[in-house]
């Protein structure tokens, strides 16, 4: 990677930090005035590696400064570094659309790349990865190449076109973008541009994170890319493949995620897929039960008898907005049935 979080300071807020922030962003103090450079000098920590992701994309120096008041205000606005932002802290200030992030920001509609600053220093420095939310405004390609470089970034995915071109796979423009867009999203989430670094696993966890049509192209063409080049195993060979796709993460603590995944790969064995699929399920709608309800419970070691009966009061009586993805959501809504008892769905 380009950048290393752990070079920076990454502590939370200070009280005289907090008052730089507000000198930067109520305008109380006018540009190269004593006040500003004061205010400017005590946020270092926190501008220096804004400015060192903002170098990654753009030669060009000209936004910077925006760029950099974006996030000053951002963090005087949840009295919050950016370093202790939730991934949901960070959906709601990439927002859906790039239209929506310029009004939220008060900036002009001239598409000057802002957002995907942020969503660099988010990826890069924070550690962000729940794209689903904000998949259709985010063009994974330009961040890849950012990310990894351009040269490695399109020799790898320069391999995996040939290896479907050879067996006479589509080589049309859109077809071909899109695949694009959904291998630099691949690579992004498992923070590796090799193809050899890639797994069924990581496939799985990438597709049940990307849209529906996305998920297909990742388990479909770029798997069959993969099988060609002898870098996975094909589908059927039973001893490589997952016992079922990875549920999304979103809202879940990542300690519960990470005890999931491995009751995925080792405790799920020996049950029939689809129920595997249903007791996985529920304990992700545990994890984001606790995330809503009991945010110091993140483990399973945590796990209580009277936890359990709580749990099982809100399976019976709660609605299914608590326990479902983002994804999942869209699903219920489209359907009418957003905001039943998770009984009733």
């Amino acid at each position: 990677m380009p950048i290393r979080p752990e070079r920076y300071d990454r502590s939370s807020l200070s009280d005289v930090e907090r008052t730089a922030l507000a000198v930067l962003v109520n305008g109380d103090a006018p540009s190269n005035s004593s006040a500003r450079r004061k205010a400017e000098a005590t946020l270092g920590r926190l501008i220096r590696p804004l400015h060192e992701v903002y170098a990654l994309r753009r030669v060009d120096a000209s936004t910077r400064p925006q760029a950099t008041r974006v996030m000053l205000g951002q963090m005087h606005r949840r009295s919050r570094s950016f370093w202790q932002w939730s991934a949901q802290e960070w959906c709601d200030v990439v927002d859906v659309t790039a239209e929506s992030f310029e009004a939220a920001n008060g900036l002009p509609r001239r598409r000057e790349g802002l957002r995907p600053h942020v969503l660099d220093v988010a990826y890069l420095l924070c550690g962000f990865e729940q794209f689903g939310p904000i998949w259709k405004a985010t063009a994974f390609y330009p961040m890849a190449r950012v990310v990894f470089g351009a040269d490695v970034l399109e020799a790898q995915i320069a391999r995996l076109d040939a290896a479907l071109a050879d067996n006479g796979y589509s080589t049309g423009l859109v077809s071909v973008k899109q695949r694009h867009q959904a291998m630099a999203f691949v690579l992004l989430l498992n923070r590796s541009p090799w193809l050899e670094d890639l797994s069924w696993a990581a496939l799985d966890r990438a597709a049940s994170r990307a849209t529906a049509h996305a998920a297909s192209i990742i388990l479909g063409r770029i798997a069959k890319a993969l099988v060609l080049l002898g870098i996975i195993a094909p589908a059927d060979d039973g001893a490589t493949q997952d016992p079922f796709p990875l549920g999304p993460s979103d809202g879940v603590p990542d300690e519960w995620y990470a005890w999931y995944r491995a009751w995925r790969a080792t405790g799920s064995r020996g049950l029939a897929p689809r129920i595997a699929r249903h007791y996985g399920g529920y304990i992700l709608y545990a994890g984001r039960w606790l995330a809503r309800r009991h945010v110091d419970v993140v483990s399973p070691e945590q796990w209580t008898e009277e936890l359990a009966l709580a749990m099982r009061t809100a399976v019976l009586e709660e609605t299914n907005d608590v326990f479902v993805s983002a994804l999942g959501r869209r699903n219920l809504r489209g359907r009418g049935q957003l905001g039943q008892r998770l009984g009733v769905t």
